[in-house]
């Protein structure tokens, strides 16, 4: 079931607990503190700039189980399957930053390919096709999966992009981020624009 969709009006308090690297990164952007996202009428590689940079804080604000990393010290890995409409954005993005000590490697990968071993893996809409098989491949792992089609929640993604207000907009899916053992920060949660589900 649906849960409540959280107003803006109560964005502020959560964004000031998020701390400076969050509001940093936010600010060169040029968003507000609702997580917005450039205009629309920029370049489509402003779009996935603006998709790169939610994605690492994602990361940032996620909690993984200890069994999905190999050592304390092994990287984030960060996937894109099938054609990846980034460009360089998301490697310009993850570059040389680290979170809760851990470095990150940005793979592409096909479908083929053990998309297990990713801990954020973004689905692009060309990969529409296809995107129910791979997501119920893994369900249950711990991957958060990252989608950009209108279907991607109702098959079991856990973020969804969506266009809005001339910016992108996401919606997460708990059950499925629950599924997989992940933890999403209530900072991430009075962003999104829609959540489904709930921590117990």
């Amino acid at each position: 079931m649906r849960s409540a969709v959280l107003h803006r009006s109560r964005v502020a308090p959560a964004f000031a607990r998020a701390g400076p690297g969050l509001c940093l990164g936010m600010a060169l952007l040029g968003w507000g503190p609702a997580w917005g996202a450039p205009a629309s009428t920029q370049a489509l590689s402003s779009e996935y700039e603006a998709k790169a940079a939610l994605l690492l804080n994602f990361v940032r604000f996620t909690d993984w189980p200890a069994e999905a990393f190999t050592s304390a010290e092994a990287p984030f890995v960060i996937g894109v399957v099938g054609k990846d409409p980034f460009g360089a954005a998301l490697d310009k993005t993850f570059s040389g930053k680290s979170v809760k000590g851990r470095s990150f490697v940005v793979k592409r990968l096909n479908a083929d390919q053990n998309l297990k071993s990713c801990h954020l893996l973004f689905v692009p809409a060309t990969e529409k096709r296809r995107q129910r098989d791979l997501l119920d491949k893994l369900r249950g792992a711990p991957v958060l999966t990252v989608g950009e089609t209108p279907d991607f929640r109702d098959h079991a993604g856990a973020v969804q992009f969506f266009s809005k207000d001339n910016g992108v907009g996401f919606n997460i899916n708990l059950n499925a981020a629950k599924a997989g053992k992940l933890h999403i920060s209530s900072n991430v949660l009075r962003q999104a624009d829609g959540v489904w589900g709930r921590y117990e």
